[in-house]
């Protein structure tokens, strides 16, 4: 899965900076970055992964606000920590970073 993920989105252009990765779709990249959590075998690089994956499921645009986290943002916040809640919510803090697996 991650291999046709990749695909999806490998094309980069040249610029006069240097290289852009062009993104043909959004969704496979956060696909694409929740494989990469999954397949983490450190806690410190799955966390990485899940945080890339969160953001840009998060983050949005609107020429009143610019990029970021926006009002419009809030109730894909509220889905990833339900998300999170579900998952973790009835066990203390310390016990999920000590447990490092967050598969």
């Amino acid at each position: 899965m991650l291999s046709q993920a990749r695909q999806v989105n490998n094309e980069y252009r040249n610029i006069p900076y240097g290289v852009v990765h062009s993104i043909k779709s959004w969704r496979v990249l956060m696909a694409e970055k929740a494989i990469y959590c999954a397949l983490a075998d450190d806690a410190t690089v799955a966390g990485h992964w899940a945080y890339q994956a969160a953001r840009d499921y998060a983050e949005k645009y609107d020429p009143h606000y610019g990029t970021g986290l926006i009002p419009i943002s809030a109730p894909l916040v509220a889905h990833i920590a339900e998300f999170w809640l579900e998952r973790y919510g009835d066990q203390p803090a310390d016990q999920v970073r000590a447990a490092g697996n967050f598969n």
